[in-house]
């Protein structure tokens, strides 16, 4: 019934399950077959070998938690037991069926990559469009070498304007210790009449008192407007530098993207320039004479005939 399960237990289950040195014994049988087994990978037949073992041991598992599954039906009250023992059936079984199979799988995971090496390899083929793709990434670092002038220039005229707007703020700043100044000299002449004056008529006190407050509202009114003219006028040309900055941005990022676009179209162009090399070659024309036919198919100097890319 199962070739690592003896044939008196495979047919009566109860004797498995009843009396655990039964199980442990089976599980000691398949796990010395496992062990006097001597993995080999060097031949397909042999590989075939390690793979049937593994399915073996699988099978016994699947047989015995089987025949565990038909006996619970049947047994409820030894269900603990019966479980204990296909989850110890599954597990010591599973770790067989991985052991017995390790040396399999990991020859498969070294032919795998050996497989994925002489792919990328191939990948790295130079061939002979590489003259024409350094003339092109020559193009490309030229065109990229402007943008990033231009995107320092566009920072230096940012940079003038920040140092102009700490200029005004400077000089803001001392107009208005001039006018603080002014003001307090202003007050301690009023305050030098007030008490010459004390016996003066309390209304004109007043009426002066009223005319320096206004004067004072006047000139804050006044700094007031020259603050919102030099902020507004920085700000308009703060703005402008980063629309300029902007836009020098958008132009490197398109001057990128044609560059990326043109270099995709070359190694486009190389594979199908390398084909029509190949076929020459295979038709038995010399290979620097077919690289020569080619380059100049490509480059349209032979009349009458083009490259179909």
């Amino acid at each position: 019934m199962n070739d690592l399960v003896p044939t008196n237990e495979a047919e009566n289950p109860m004797l498995i399950f009843a009396d655990r040195s039964v199980l442990d014994k089976i599980l000691a049988v398949i796990e010395r077959k496992v062990e006097c087994f001597e993995p080999d990978t060097s031949t397909a037949n042999a590989r075939g070998k390690i793979a049937s073992l593994a399915y073996k041991v699988s099978k016994s598992k699947t047989f015995l938690d089987n025949a565990g599954k038909g006996l619970s039906k049947d047994w409820k009250e030894k269900s603990k037991l019966v479980d204990s023992a296909r989850k110890e059936i599954r597990d010591r079984l599973d770790a067989l069926r991985d052991k017995v199979r390790e040396p399999l799988t990991l020859w498969e995971k070294a032919e795998a990559e050996r497989v994925e090496k002489k792919k990328l390899s191939a990948q790295y083929d130079v061939d002979f469009d590489e003259a024409l793709a350094i003339n092109d990434l020559l193009v490309r670092e030229l065109i990229l070498e402007k943008k990033i002038r231009d995107i320092a220039e566009a920072e230096l005229r940012l940079k003038e304007v920040e140092r102009n707007k700490q200029i005004a703020q400077d000089r803001k700043d001392r107009d208005e210790e001039i006018k603080r100044a002014a003001l307090l000299e202003a007050a301690r002449q009023v305050e030098n009449e007030r008490s010459a004056r004390i016996a003066a008529d309390k209304e004109l006190v007043e009426a002066k008192e009223r005319a320096a407050a206004e004067a004072i509202y006047a000139k804050r009114m006044a700094e007031e407007e020259v603050r919102k003219a030099v902020f507004e006028a920085t700000r308009a040309a703060e703005q402008k530098a980063i629309a300029e900055k902007d836009a020098l941005e958008r132009e490197r990022i398109a001057a990128e993207t044609e560059a990326k676009a043109r270099a995709e179209d070359m190694v486009h162009k190389g594979a199908i320039n390398r084909f029509a090399r190949n076929a020459f070659i295979e038709h038995g024309v010399d290979a620097n004479v077919a690289k020569k036919i080619v380059i100049l198919v490509a480059q349209d100097n032979i009349p009458g005939i083009s490259m179909d890319y």
